[in-house]
């Protein structure tokens, strides 16, 4: 291993809407749900950017990260 070698995790990349979870519970695996195309959602969490910003609300954003799941294995 070369001493400026970063390892990266690649990146996943999905768009769609961002929505607040309106009190769903989920274990603080996420604090918003991204709405995919195919009705399907993704639980949200950042770190750096304030997903509760209405400038996110009913907007098709597309979003990157590492990909992780959540304890019933989903996205």
């Amino acid at each position: 291993m070369y001493e400026n070698e970063i390892d990266h995790q690649p990146l996943d990349r999905r768009i769609g809407t961002v929505e607040s979870l309106g009190g769903i519970p989920n274990s603080g695996q996420g604090t918003h749900f991204l709405k995919l195309e195919d009705g399907s959602n993704i639980l949200l969490r950042s770190l750096s950017i304030n997903l509760s910003d209405p400038k996110y609300y009913d907007k098709v954003v597309e979003v990157a990260g590492v990909l992780t799941y959540t304890n019933d294995q989903k996205q």
